[in-house]
């Protein structure tokens, strides 16, 4: 009879390796890039992005991806396309009027997504 997995596997969280990367932000998405990783989260209704080496121990101050007055910019998406093609970037757009319809808005960026439209 198989042991369950929980029988001989312990998982042990070393606490000085935690890195706090998106302060104050929620629905957090990672994707590679070259040399390193892109993160974009949420934070107040506004996209922000990070990235990071390799090693994910060198990250770049948050930078505002979109944003929009009048809406807020909710669950970020992204998703890096094959053949270092660029990036894709998916917002929910959830304006704050009654009567207005959600959106999701798309975005293509750069391989390194440092430029977007």
């Amino acid at each position: 009879m198989k042991r369950p997995v929980t029988d001989y596997l312990t998982v042990a969280w070393d606490a000085g390796t935690d890195i706090l990367i998106a302060p104050e932000s929620t629905y957090a998405r990672m994707a590679a890039i070259p040399g390193g990783w892109i993160l974009v989260c949420e934070r107040h209704g506004t996209v922000v992005a990070r990235r990071a080496d390799a090693a994910l121990r060198v990250w770049t101050p948050l930078e505002i991806l979109a944003r929009r007055e009048g809406a807020i910019y909710a669950n970020p998406e992204i998703l890096a396309l094959p053949g270092r093609k660029g990036l894709l970037l998916f917002i929910n757009e959830r304006p704050l009027r009654d009567g207005q319809p959600y959106r999701i808005l798309v975005a293509h960026g750069d391989a390194e997504g440092r430029s977007w439209s």
